[in-house]
């Protein structure tokens, strides 16, 4: 493996309620775009890649990555809100359900949380520029990210079997709003600058079986 390359892959599955299908419910692809690393697994992940660095996160977020996330969207100008303590399906399920602006601030600290995990580790030591530069990016599309990972959404294409989203069925149509470095779909957001690029994808998105958020 390249010493310029930290790949960061964890498979730890959350807790699963009887009316919330699990995170293992689906497999997710998730790679970073020039770095040749990527991994595979069952549950939602986040990614981020600089300074030929690609770091992908899959788990039950620790509480102290998710705090130095929202502490990194701080410092970039945004105040928000860290998710409940429990795995990404149930918290996207619990808030979509709430409404309001507790779903975007959750979906924007998963966003960051693989870049803040390299911030964590000492190995970025431009967080707080990274952190500006995406705030400035995602802060016009806050209620297009948050309606990326409403309920409607997480109901329409968690139960769309597998087989029909591998390989890009042509049957499956799925809207992606691309704008200015940034890419939305539902149930993944993906950030491209020159310097960094951050991802991420929910368990359900209809783009699980794709490498970022949309089809290349």
């Amino acid at each position: 493996m390249q010493k310029a390359l930290l790949l960061s892959v964890s498979l730890l599955l959350g807790f699963a309620t009887a009316s919330v299908p699990s995170e293992g419910a689906h497999a997710n692809d998730c790679a970073c775009p020039t770095v040749q690393a990527n991994g595979k697994g069952n549950t939602s992940c986040s990614a981020s890649e600089s300074n030929n660095h690609c770091t992908v996160d899959y788990n039950l977020f620790s509480p102290a990555s998710e705090q130095a996330a929202a502490e990194l969207l701080a410092k970039g100008g945004m105040s928000v809100q860290t998710p409940p303590p429990i795995n990404t399906l149930q918290a996207l399920e619990q808030l979509a359900l709430q409404g309001g602006d507790r779903l975007t601030d959750a979906v924007l600290v998963y966003l960051l949380v693989a870049t803040a995990d390299r911030a964590i580790d000492g190995a970025l030591n431009n967080s707080a520029d990274i952190a500006q530069e995406l705030v400035q990016i995602v802060r016009p599309y806050r209620s297009q990210i948050g309606t990326a990972f409403s309920g409607e959404n997480m109901q329409r294409w968690l139960p769309e079997p597998d087989q029909r989203l591998r390989g890009g069925n042509p049957g499956v149509n799925v809207d992606v709003l691309v704008g200015n470095q940034l890419i939305i779909a539902p149930g993944c957001v993906e950030v491209s600058t020159t310097r960094f690029w951050a991802m991420f994808k929910a368990s359900w998105s209809p783009m699980r079986f794709t490498p970022q958020c949309r089809r290349r």
